[in-house]
């Protein structure tokens, strides 16, 4: 395990792209051994129930794959993607912590899963709805399908609305800090008129990017090794 202490994430000190280049590093040396080895500690323990070993691998996963995209973004000079990657780390930043605090907020964001695919799944036969003036024919049985699979689970209240990514910061004291960094990058992720038509290449924007996403990658890592130690305290790659 890597003893890693967290950065804050300073608005106004200039970028340091090596630094963010070495962490970058050893977050992507970190990924697969961290995988491999909670999988493996936690099935001969079974300290975390399934569903949440099921969530903790995926933010380790996705973890490693926005660090690629940060990293990969920089390297071709694309601020867009660069950007996305920033927003991308920013919300997983944001929810890694949120389940940190409990179980009970894990479970809960868990459990939007479920909610997620209720509003696909209705979207879906909306737009089939308006297209065709009738139902989408599988509607019903993908219903009972999800309704059948959430009580499995033990997911209630699955009409109800999932969490946003904004409450959730705001829950856990981070909303400024999230707002202010979704609002800038996403400048940058989406066809505005200002990427359109500014000099979107400007080094010192790509190295400020460069260096908010590792950090915000160094952030996640380590809060998803307290969660894991909290309940492992041996816990090592």
């Amino acid at each position: 395990m890597i003893c890693w202490r967290k950065r804050e994430l300073p608005i106004e000190p200039p970028p340091n792209a090596v630094a963010a280049a070495e962490a970058i590093r050893k977050i992507l040396a970190w990924v697969e051994p961290t995988e491999e080895t909670f999988k493996k500690t936690n099935q001969d323990a079974k300290l975390f129930p399934s569903w949440q070993e099921t969530q903790l691998l995926a933010f380790i996963r996705y973890v490693g794959l926005y660090v690629s995209d940060l990293k990969k973004s920089y390297s071709s000079n694309r601020v867009d993607s660069l950007a996305q990657a920033l927003r991308n780390l920013a919300e997983l930043d944001v929810w890694i912590e949120f389940c940190g605090i409990s179980v009970e907020n894990a479970k809960r964001f868990f459990d939007d899963m479920a909610r997620d695919i209720r509003e696909v799944i209705e979207t879906h036969n909306k737009v089939h709805l308006h297209k065709h003036k009738t139902p989408y024919e599988g509607f019903d049985d993908l219903r009972k399908v999800l309704t059948e699979s959430s009580a499995a689970l033990q997911i209630t209240n699955l009409e109800g609305r999932f969490t946003q990514v904004s409450q959730a910061a705001k829950e856990i004291g981070r909303d400024l800090r999230y707002s202010s960094m979704y609002k800038i990058a996403s400048k940058y992720a989406h066809p505005t008129s200002l990427l359109l038509s500014g000099d979107s290449k400007e080094q010192v924007l790509m190295d400020r990017f460069y260096d908010a996403g590792a950090q915000l990658a160094y952030s996640c890592a380590i809060t998803i090794q307290n969660t894991i130690t909290k309940r492992y305290p041996n816990f090592e790659l």
